[in-house]
């Protein structure tokens, strides 16, 4: 069987989508499951490519009035890209070369769905949703692969058809989050004293959705020496002013590599996660993974995803998150002691080794069903 999974940010982006395509590339490949990943940028190789006309098309489409093709002004950019990766994908799709075309970017699904109708290509697609697309506004003619349990049942609540539903979380490579280096030890290469309460925020830094705004305002409500350290990919400049107006040298924001980021987790006392919806919720799962106290908007969503209570907090109320820190700091010790029942579980839960049968048979099934 020959699977193309396909990623417009891939080879610029490192986090959320794009590690996740790579990371079910390596694993569901196999000698009877012959995988190619496209990218967008990086060396071609015999497993991962840039389709051949993908860069001269995204130069071409530069100079051209595409709104009206991409659906709108809004990620412009990201929307041209999809349309210039769709229409290098073609000359691959018309010749039938994959059985299985599996995208995750809503822009290209929507694109290669509206392209399937003008164009004699009959590769069955999956298409991950991992945005919180309505069902309604699913691409018609695909398989859609959902990570959650709320958004399966509301699909199914809504219509659509469960033999057109495949549900299966995102996967990890728990042995990345088990890390033998002590908390001291990390504190001193990243320069923290021991004595600071550390919180730690992994996203993409932006008020919209991510609510990083709301995790800058509590933690400036708590006292004591403590420190917001904010991960990842600067967004939102408003966000990042916000933080220095607010907490100053009680706020650190990096953007490490993703292989360093469970070290991040290590030597924090707790992280915290201040969205209050979510189509999964990556950093959560890896920060729970890691064992590090993981704090959670109170919705089913996070529940089911964190497998218990323990997590939750009413992130819509100003001040809960600040209460719930307080009396974290106040027990850091014991909380440090904490056995790491919730990792294990975790663990055993999302390794992606406990997922990989589930992924290829959905391969399988989909490739059954030509359009």
């Amino acid at each position: 069987m020959r699977v193309a999974l396909v990623s417009v940010g891939l080879g610029r982006i490192r986090r959320g989508f794009e590690r996740y395509m790579a990371d079910l590339a390596d694993v569901v490949r196999s000698p009877d499951l012959e995988v190619t990943l496209f990218k967008a940028a990086g060396e071609n190789t015999p497993r991962e490519k840039v389709p051949p006309l993908y860069p001269a098309i995204r130069r071409a489409l530069g100079f051209l009035p595409t709104t009206s093709l991409v659906g709108g002004r809004d990620y412009r950019e990201y929307k041209r890209d999809s349309l210039a990766f769709a229409l290098g994908l073609l000359p691959e799709l018309v010749r039938g070369r994959f059985d299985v075309l599996h995208v995750i970017d809503p822009p290209l699904a929507v694109i290669l769905d509206g392209l399937r109708r003008r164009f004699p290509f009959r590769t069955p697609i999956v298409f991950t949703e991992g945005t919180l697309m309505p069902p309604p506004f699913y691409p018609s003619g695909m398989h859609i692969h959902l990570t959650a349990l709320e958004t399966y049942q509301e699909a199914l609540c809504m219509g659509v058809p469960k033999e057109k539903l495949t549900l299966l979380p995102v996967g990890l490579h728990v042995r990345d989050f088990v890390t033998t280096a002590e908390r001291a030890e990390l504190r001193r290469k990243y320069d923290v004293p021991e004595s600071r309460f550390v919180v730690l925020l992994v996203t993409a830094i932006r008020r919209i959705h991510k609510r990083v705004h709301y995790a800058i305002d509590e933690v400036s409500r708590t006292p004591g020496d403590v420190l917001l350290w904010i991960d990842g990919n600067q967004e939102d400049p408003v966000a990042v002013e916000l933080a220095r107006q607010k907490l100053g040298p009680r706020c650190r924001i990096t953007h490490v590599p993703s292989a360093d980021v469970p070290e991040l987790c290590r030597l924090a006392d707790v992280m915290v996660h201040c969205a209050t919806n979510e189509a999964y919720g990556l950093a959560v799962a890896e920060a729970l993974a890691s064992g590090v106290p993981t704090l959670v908007h109170d919705s089913p969503h996070f529940e089911w995803l964190t497998r218990g209570r323990e997590c939750l907090v009413d992130m819509s109320r100003r001040g809960a998150l600040a209460e719930r820190l307080q009396g974290i700091a106040e027990q850091r010790d014991e909380y440090a002691a904490a056995p790491d029942a919730k990792a294990e579980k975790m663990r055993a839960w999302l390794d992606w080794g406990a997922l990989r049968d589930g992924y290829v048979d959905m391969y399988r099934r989909v490739s059954a069903l030509r359009p």
